[in-house]
């Protein structure tokens, strides 16, 4: 059966929606005929079939759909909506005609984030960098952002810090334009609103981070250190132990231990079993902690093992 312009063009808009559904909240999901579903909704509401020689105002009343529906509850992305649909228009006419689609290179490096989870990513990392100059590794006090989809095709962006003797990786979504990309930042001088749509691109030697009225932008280091691989090649050796804390509450166990420390350097931290107290000791102070029962997906993979061991 020969391929219409209708079914590639829904075709590319799921996939299009599928690397932004990070950015709604789970109760919105994008299943496999979701876009049929909305591209139906605007033909029955225009009474007119989708083609390639639909007039513009019909793709416009789709953005609109998508924008009615969605954006009360996921925040600004109007201009995502435009993009998705402009972006999937294209690539159906170029797969009907059997033109080829532009290299990776040609493609924008591009992504867009809500203003929470922008700020909610900075924080987890920002302590994780050195605070003064490395002229040997300036990359030491950047971010490493990577943007790319996940397994299902949603956009994630996956960001690392590393100051030399802590490393973090943290994830947010986000909705990923064009190709996946990387890019090094600084630590943001101001934060954005929840809802602000936060745009990060490549520009040249520069990444660009724009949201509201502010822009800055970081130079791109050359050779900069791989966090992502450097974590990869960490290596583990002998038998480990897992348990499960209150993360708020190791907090305050952490301010504790800090304050009492003083000048001292090394905590002591003993691990007896998944469900006995945790010992976090400093210059006298003593401070315990009581785990958290471990979830139920833990658990059942932990079985799983035994009986496959027992096998």
């Amino acid at each position: 059966m020969k391929l219409t312009f209708r079914d590639s063009f829904i075709k590319h808009l799921q996939a299009n929606l599928l690397a932004i559904s990070g950015m709604f909240p789970s109760s919105i999901s994008f299943e496999r005929d979701s876009a049929e579903v909305i591209v139906d909704g605007m033909e029955r509401s225009t009474n007119k079939r989708v083609t390639a020689k639909s007039p513009n105002w019909q793709f416009d009343r789709l953005v609109a759909r998508l924008d009615r529906d969605l954006t009360v509850s996921s925040g600004r992305l109007d201009k995502e909506f435009l993009a998705i649909v402009q972006r999937s228009r294209m690539a159906a006419y170029n797969e009907i005609r059997g033109i080829d689609t532009p290299p990776d290179g040609e493609r924008p490096a591009q992504a867009v984030m809500l203003g929470r989870d922008f700020t909610r990513l900075m924080d987890a990392l920002k302590n994780f960098v050195n605070k003064q100059n490395e002229p040997a590794q300036p990359s030491a006090k950047l971010f490493q952002l990577e943007f790319e989809r996940d397994e299902s095709g949603r956009g994630i962006v996956k960001a690392y810090a590393c100051n030399g003797f802590m490393l973090v990786e943290n994830e947010a979504p986000c909705a990923l334009a064009g190709e996946p990309f990387k890019a090094y930042i600084s630590i943001p001088r101001l934060k954005p609103q929840k809802t602000d749509r936060v745009e990060i691109f490549l520009d040249g030697g520069c990444a660009r981070i724009s949201f509201g009225d502010v822009e800055f932008k970081t130079r791109q280091p050359n050779n900069p250190m791989n966090l992502r691989e450097t974590k990869k090649n960490v290596s583990f050796s002998g038998e480990s132990k897992t348990i499960f804390l209150n993360p708020q509450y190791l907090k305050t166990v952490a301010a504790a231990m800090s304050c009492a420390a003083d000048r001292g350097e090394r905590l002591e931290i003993t691990l007896r079993g998944m469900t006995e107290m945790v010992s976090f000791k400093c210059e006298g102070t003593e401070a315990l902690l009581c785990p958290m029962r471990p979830p139920k997906e833990y658990l059942d993979v932990q079985a799983k093992k035994v009986e496959t061991k027992a096998g």
